[in-house]
């Protein structure tokens, strides 16, 4: 029944999409088709914008859902802050706006 849902939501363009840098697209999906989760900082404009539960469509179509969503106080206390790489930090080191979402395949 939830299949039959998702494929009327998703025929009908009801759902809503989330974005991801395009150099990103790649390992995002790879982590996806392997049963992974997938973190992701929102900043500015998406910061709040998505919903715990709530399932989305990738900009390649792939449905995902909001595992996780935790606002931090600085970029420091994102949990895979060591990962990021220098530009991406000196970019969100000015934000005070952030939010780390976790999402997966749905």
């Amino acid at each position: 029944m939830l299949s039959e849902y998702l494929n009327y939501i998703q025929e009908n363009n009801n759902i809503e999409t989330i974005t991801f840098p395009k150099d990103e697209w790649n390992s995002v999906k790879r982590r996806l088709n392997e049963g992974k989760k997938v973190h992701s900082i929102r900043v500015d404009k998406e910061y709040g914008k998505y919903k715990l539960g709530q399932i989305y469509k990738t900009e390649w179509g792939q449905l995902v859902k909001v595992i996780g969503i935790k606002r931090l106080k600085s970029i420091n206390e994102y949990l895979y802050f060591n990962e990021l790489t220098p530009e991406q930090s000196e970019y969100l080191k000015n934000k005070n706006k952030l939010e780390h979402i976790t999402i997966k395949k749905e």
